[in-house]
């Protein structure tokens, strides 16, 4: 069957028009691919800029509100609270319920972010806390009403309770940073991956060009 010159031009349009239709489903295909790539890539930055950052941030602030717990028990212990220098409880108080505070937002990230493992170890360091500043408490106010030998006494065990809330504490930042560069990682990974889909997309797209033409 022979084709006349109106026929054959109507044809080729045809397949210039199918191979558009073609390079267009392509486009569409990789920009569906392109969006869920973009969507992981979002959800992995939110967990890595966002909550792992903020939990590392909570830590750091804990670890300062128990070194301030310390710091105004120790200084009022030594100057026994003489000469207006009364100001360590009041203070190391305040610290304590930052610490409490940090503690609980530390563990709801933890949570919210489903690292149980990180939660009970959080939790560690909250049944830490508090024989650790009522030791500290007892201890200064023995150095304040009874002399440098009662509270000399009660300063070994101190040490204990430090070293085990450091060591709880340790546990936790080790944790929380290891946590804080996969979440890096994983943002790091998916915005690779969705800027490949975004490169399969034009090349695919300029082959169905190409085609076309």
């Amino acid at each position: 069957m022979r084709f006349g010159l109106s026929q054959k031009i109507m044809l080729s349009n045809l397949l210039v028009l199918l191979l558009l239709a073609v390079a267009t489903v392509l486009m569409l295909v990789g920009a569906g691919r392109q969006q869920k790539q973009m969507a992981a890539a979002n959800q992995a930055a939110d967990l890595a800029a966002v909550q792992a950052l903020d939990l590392t941030s909570t830590v750091r602030l804990l670890n300062l509100n128990l070194v301030q717990i310390q710091q105004w028990l120790t200084d009022i212990s030594a100057t026994r609270a003489l000469d207006g220098l009364d100001d360590g409880f009041a203070e190391a108080e305040k610290a304590r319920d930052s610490a409490r505070a940090n503690l609980k937002k530390a563990a709801d990230l933890a949570g919210s972010m489903g690292q149980t493992r990180l939660v009970d170890q959080i939790g560690k360091v909250g049944q830490t806390l508090d024989p650790f500043y009522d030791l500290g408490l007892k201890m200064a106010q023995a150095y304040i009403k009874d002399g440098t030998a009662a509270g000399n006494k009660l300063l070994g065990e101190l040490d204990s309770k430090t070293e085990a809330l450091t060591a709880a504490l340790d546990t936790v930042v080790t944790e929380v940073d290891t946590l804080a560069d996969t979440s890096v990682n994983n943002m790091h990974g998916e915005l690779d991956s969705a800027v490949a889909v975004a490169d399969d997309l034009g090349d695919n797209f300029a082959i169905g060009q190409g085609f076309a033409v």
